[in-house]
C-alpha cells in the first residue's frame, strides 16, 4: 500500500498515443510532380505543390530539385513558382522514362 502511493507520486505520466499520419501514395521518379502540375494549369508554389502531391514542403522542394531539368522555376515575390517546361520530343521521352508506365495517362487533366 505504501509503495503504491509513493510510486504514483514520483512516477512519470504515461506517454500519449501518437497520431497516425495518412500515408501518401508512393510514386517512382517524377510521377507525382508531373501529375500535380498537369492537373493545375497554372504554376504552383512549393507549398501548393506539396499539398497537391500530398507530401511535406521539404519533400516537395527535394522533388523539384531532382526534376529541375523538366521544370521552369520563377520567383514571384517571396514564392518560388514551379511549372512544367515546354519540352521537345527528346526531353519528353527522357521524362517518360523516369515515370511509372501508365501513371500519367491514368490521371484526368484539369
Amino acid at each position: 500500500m505504501f509503495f503504491n502511493q509513493v510510486f504514483r507520486t514520483f512516477s512519470q505520466p504515461l506517454p500519449t498515443k501518437t497520431e497516425k499520419v495518412s500515408a501518401s501514395k508512393r510514386t517512382h521518379g517524377n510521377d507525382a510532380i508531373v501529375i500535380a502540375l498537369k492537373q493545375h494549369a497554372k504554376p504552383l508554389s512549393i507549398s501548393d505543390l506539396a499539398v497537391a502531391m500530398n507530401c511535406s514542403v521539404g519533400e516537395a522542394s527535394k522533388r523539384v530539385t531532382a526534376a529541375k531539368r523538366f521544370l521552369k522555376t520563377t520567383k514571384e515575390g517571396r514564392k518560388k513558382m514551379v511549372s512544367l517546361r515546354n519540352l521537345d520530343r527528346k526531353e519528353t521521352l527522357a521524362l517518360m522514362k523516369t515515370m511509372t508506365p501508365g501513371a500519367y495517362w491514368l490521371v484526368p487533366l484539369a
